[in-house]
């Protein structure tokens, strides 16, 4: 399975009412209403099997670690109770909050995660919100779209568009590809490319990911430099429905390393519901320190909404106010920051609306 809409929507029970005697024990009431699609070993149908003409999609692999571990249970949770249209998945999926008490729910989507050995992968409970500065942690594949412009009161607007596509091709590891233009009067430029690559350095638990990566911004423009750009990522849940995701970052141009600086950033979203669709706005600090002893440091914050689009959360919307609170610079306002995300392991993009 490549995306979560085509294992999740065949979540399918089989069947019947609810087991007698079964209490909360998973593995009793996943025989009793899931095994006969996704088989006692819960690793789907073989090819070939009578019942997979019924499928439009085949059952899951509950086998397969990437799938296994990559979002967190209150996915699965909702897709047993109130059946495949709650993330915008197949009706062949029914809904089981009439069969099974939540205590019960619990039990399936726990036992539902013993079919994988997911050690070594970033668990699905600290896959958060992607925001608007900080590097996320969590590895993902998917598509951005993003636009930040630079509001002045002298020369006019920056604007500068980045196309950024990320791919995961291990449990910890991602590769990612950027490639950006800038925008103002009487100039339009294709003029940096980055590419970079992030590894998932604590894994196991649901406390704290820790991720280390290193991009390098390529200038594509005569008079640029290249900057080398290590990092530390981190995301750390904060009890309730809050989260906490940073980075601590280097820019480090090889030929003139004092022109560099250190970037520190933290953010805090509020996600108020389960459900992957909705609104999530979060609070951005954002503190650059530059190496040249003479230069002012920079804090900004950065009120922003994350607006999940499509059921499944995996097509979105994120809006951001950058202002500086220190180390304001001539003639400037603010920044407004946005982006399109494509999360491409949940589905094709007019999936799951």
């Amino acid at each position: 399975m490549t995306a979560r809409g085509t294992a999740l929507l065949v979540l399918v029970a089989g069947l019947a009412g609810p087991a007698a005697g079964a209490g909360t024990d998973g593995a009793a009431l996943y025989v009793r209403h899931c095994a006969r699609c996704h088989t006692t070993a819960g690793s789907g149908l073989p090819e070939g099997h009578p019942l997979l003409s019924n499928f439009r999609n085949p059952p899951a692999d509950f086998t397969d670690p990437m799938f296994n571990s990559r979002e967190p249970a209150s996915d699965w949770r909702l897709v047993v109770a109130h059946g495949g249209t709650a993330l915008g998945l197949s009706d062949q999926m029914p809904a089981h909050r009439e069969r099974l008490t939540p205590a019960e729910i619990d039990a399936v989507v726990a036992h539902l995660g013993t079919f994988a050995d997911t050690r070594g992968y970033p668990r699905g409970e600290l896959n958060f919100t992607r925001p608007v500065r900080s590097i996320k942690a969590f590895p993902e594949t998917e598509l951005l779209f993003l636009q930040r412009r630079d509001r002045r009161d002298d020369d006019g607007d920056v604007v500068r568009s980045t196309l950024y596509h990320a791919r995961r091709i291990s449990p910890r590891w991602q590769l990612e590809a950027k490639l950006s233009q800038r925008s103002e009067p009487g100039l339009r430029e294709v003029d940096e490319a980055e590419l970079g690559a992030k590894w998932a350095v604590r894994t196991g638990d649901d406390r704290l990911l820790l991720a280390a990566g290193l991009d390098a911004e390529i200038p594509l423009r005569d008079d640029g430099d290249l900057v080398l750009v290590p990092y530390l990522s981190q995301a750390t849940p904060l009890g309730g429905h809050f989260s906490l995701q940073g980075t601590l970052r280097l820019h480090l141009p090889p030929g003139t390393p004092a022109d560099g600086d250190l970037e520190l950033s933290q953010v805090v979203h509020w996600k108020p519901g389960a459900r992957p669709r909705g609104i999530v706005p979060g609070l951005e600090a954002t503190l650059v320190a530059p190496f040249d002893a003479e230069a002012r440091w920079r804090l900004t914050l950065i009120p922003q909404v994350h607006a999940a689009l499509s059921k499944r959360g995996h097509v979105a919307l994120n809006l951001g106010l950058e202002f500086p609170v220190h180390g304001r610079r001539p003639g400037e306002r603010h920044r407004l920051h946005a982006f399109v995300l494509w999360d491409m392991a949940d589905g094709g993009f007019w999936q799951g609306w």
